[in-house]
């Protein structure tokens, strides 16, 4: 008999934005998440992104708290919940991210198809899988990545180079990564979306669960 998995809509915030972390860490090869009460940090190690905290159940007092003690070069903080009152938390060296969204979808299968002169390329590795449109000489038009997390697909770096935009392969990127996760035995989708990235899910059917605020302290050498 089929495991139960819950529908997305089903699933908590904190839940939700806990699967978020696990697969973006998988998915750009970090350290795993680090639990602390409300939230967890991931090792990122890169320069301008040397780690990251993430929050999901927290008062303005505690995000001020961490603002303060985290602010060296660097840093990033992410956190589920008003942006205004995510902005008015943080003073000294951060610098607000662009707006993201949480977003989530049930996955089923949805059927998807290539327009030529494009064709459509998926590999998985380590639980990443990988989808590629190529034009006709064999250049990246398009890609995204799903990093597998339990019963949770992370969707996560959809990306359409500029001189292939408007022709639905972001669109198509996302349906082939959902159809992936369908017959993979994923259940509940999770990204966080850009402000630009959201109107593409929603169009699809996936649903903004809360804003996703963020902020960073700039290193000199990023």
């Amino acid at each position: 008999m089929p495991l139960a998995y819950p529908e997305a809509d089903a699933l908590s915030v904190a839940e939700l934005m806990t699967a978020w972390g696990e697969g973006w860490a998988t998915s750009r090869r970090t350290g795993r998440p680090v639990a602390f009460p409300g939230g967890y940090r991931i090792e990122i190690g890169q320069v301008g992104a040397r780690f990251r905290h993430v929050l999901f159940d927290y008062t303005a007092g505690e995000l001020s708290g961490l603002a303060k003690r985290q602010a060296v070069p660097g840093s990033w903080l992410k956190a589920a919940g008003d942006p205004a009152e995510f902005r008015a938390a943080l003073d000294g060296p951060w610098r607000m991210d662009t707006a993201g969204y949480l977003m989530t979808t049930t996955f089923r299968p949805v059927g998807h198809a290539c327009p030529d002169p494009y064709r459509l390329e998926t590999a998985t590795e380590d639980s990443v899988t990988v989808a590629v449109v190529r034009d006709g000489e064999g250049h990246v038009a398009a890609s995204g990545r799903l990093a597998h997390a339990g019963h949770f697909g992370i969707v996560d770096r959809v990306v359409t180079e500029p001189v292939h935009r408007r022709r639905g392969l972001g669109r198509l990127v996302i349906r082939a990564l959902e159809d992936h996760a369908a017959a993979a035995g994923m259940r509940v989708g999770v990204l966080v979306a850009t402000e630009e990235g959201r109107a593409l899910y929603l169009s699809l059917g996936w649903r903004v669960r809360s804003d996703v605020p963020g902020a960073f302290v700039p290193e000199p050498d990023a």
